[in-house]
């Protein structure tokens, strides 16, 4: 018996020691408990909104690459992207509430929504819905396979014949299951269906269930992001007759495929190189019918700018309407007698030397906003008074006091020929090369070549009949006078050492 008391007492001081140990070493398990003002198993009363009654749209340059971004959200491949931010009114009942909101963007990435009851702080968001099978008539016909519908058809005498039947099919006009028999339909006026299926819808919708401790109007704030709307950038730029001054006006084209209409809505864009986790056809753009020189005193600026992050913010100071599938294009600036330099230069491949204007983005010259990438397209007067197009480019973000050079195409009357007439290797790793280039100018006026030549490795300009300016440490240039009808031959030796 002893013995026996001995083992026992063994035992539950082991089951004790474990009991301790279970408590002191253990990893917890952290329970949660979360208070609800409702009763979860009452029914969810509906609340809805129909559209916003104020909209904030921030658009954003989207690069093609965005494509795969769409592609694989399961989104319509659509071009662009925004953030969209909706105020809502709605009458919500308190407890668990259904809020419906209508008219939202077609395209939007229902993981980016978010919902903020400014009325009350304390309501909470426990699920939403995107719901986006629009009616349509492939949906009607597909939701009433095996129902009841009516057929108008035309009865053979002028007037109407109403066929009443289950539809069977549609896939090759209709096939009705009728009282007498079968019957099959392929032409006829119109199809009368009972209701609406549950489930079909005729706009977007997002549907949230919300818990709510305060009946009444709420004000709701909705944001999302959504594809199918974009923007880019042009400008318009007009040279006076001697290609010393532009006229440079910006425009902004917004293009919105967004599925939805935007009334009255406060209009920012965003300019800048976004990143976009696995990440449009460009955007129509706009041009001003050029009928001839135009004198007119520029606008007020439209748009504030200011820096974002890395970016810039470009904020329309007036409500602006986006209508679904349409393009609006908005003046970003207009600036006046911006000093132009007009350059022909020659690159050494070829016989073409390129007709570049260069300028400043600089206050000083009329400019000096940050100028979002995009196509400019040069005009000028021809004899008669008349805007005729000479070229365009594309430039890239620019900021303010940084330059712009743009090509605008190949110089008609001034050549350029370039030789090599030695070549010498100095060592293993050395080389001097001797070159002329002859330019010949077929104008009635004089002109100035400015000639470029790329170098590698460490390099040098040993001999030369013009006198070369370094621009860097592997670019040499010179600026060659050619006289009217004349011509004029470079003449440079280049040394490169590659070790």
């Amino acid at each position: 018996m002893e013995t026996k008391n001995i083992l026992m007492g063994i035992f539950l001081i082991g089951i004790l020691g474990i009991f301790a140990y279970s408590q002191f070493s253990m990893p917890k398990i952290q329970q949660y408990k979360i208070d609800v003002p409702f009763n979860l198993n009452e029914e969810a009363k509906l609340a809805s909104s129909d559209k916003p009654t104020d909209v904030e749209l921030t658009i954003y340059q989207v690069e093609p690459s965005y494509y795969y971004y769409a592609a694989a959200n399961g989104f319509d491949i659509n071009n662009g992207l925004a953030l969209i931010k909706e105020m809502r009114t709605a009458n919500l009942p308190g407890g668990l509430a259904k809020f419906q909101m209508k008219g939202t963007a077609q395209y939007l990435d229902s993981t980016s929504l978010h919902l903020k009851d400014l009325t009350d702080g304390s309501t909470q968001v426990l699920e939403q819905n995107y719901q986006y099978d629009l009616v349509s008539n492939q949906k009607l016909m597909e939701n009433y396979i095996g129902k009841e519908i009516e057929v108008v058809t035309s009865d053979g005498k002028g007037g109407k014949e109403i066929v009443k039947g289950t539809l069977l099919s549609f896939s090759d006009g209709i096939v009705l299951k009728t009282a007498s028999g079968v019957s099959s339909l392929k032409d006829f006026e119109k199809v009368n269906y009972p209701s609406l299926p549950e489930g079909l819808i005729t706009s977007p919708t997002v549907e949230w269930l919300l818990s709510n401790s305060k009946a009444g109007e709420h004000k709701l704030q909705a944001s999302y992001l959504a594809t199918g709307l974009n923007w880019h950038a042009d400008y318009v730029a007009i040279a006076n007759a001697d290609d010393s001054n532009l006229d440079i006006t910006g425009w902004v084209s917004i293009k919105n495929n967004g599925g939805a209409t935007f009334e009255n809505a406060k209009l920012k864009l965003i300019a800048g190189d976004i990143n976009l986790v696995k990440a449009a056809s460009q955007p129509k753009y706009y041009e001003r019918a050029l009928g001839g020189a135009m004198d007119y005193a520029a606008p007020t600026p439209q748009f504030a700018e200011e820096s974002l992050f890395e970016y810039h913010l470009y904020s329309l100071q007036r409500p602006a309407t986006l209508k679904n599938n349409e393009d609006k294009q908005i003046t970003l600036f207009d600036s006046k007698g911006t000093p132009v330099q007009k350059q022909l230069v020659y690159e050494g491949d070829g016989t073409k030397v390129k007709v570049k204007l260069l300028f400043d983005n600089s206050k000083k010259n009329n400019l000096g906003m940050p100028m979002p990438k995009g196509k400019v397209r040069v005009y000028k007067a021809d004899s008669g008074g008349q805007l005729q197009f000479v070229g365009e480019d594309q430039i890239d973000h620019t900021p303010e006091d940084e330059k712009i050079r743009l090509f605008l195409g190949n110089a008609f009357d001034v050549v350029a020929e370039k030789k090599q007439t030695s070549q010498k290797e100095l060592g293993i790793c050395a080389s001097q090369s001797t070159y002329s280039v002859e330019l010949r100018n077929h104008k009635k006026e004089s002109v100035e070549v400015l000639v470029l030549q790329n170098a590698y490795g460490e390099a040098e300009i040993t001999n030369e009949n013009f006198k070369s300016t370094k621009e860097s440490s592997s670019e040499f240039s010179w600026k060659i006078p050619v006289s009217a009808s004349g011509s004029a031959t470079l003449t440079y030796t280049l040394e490169q050492r590659y070790c």
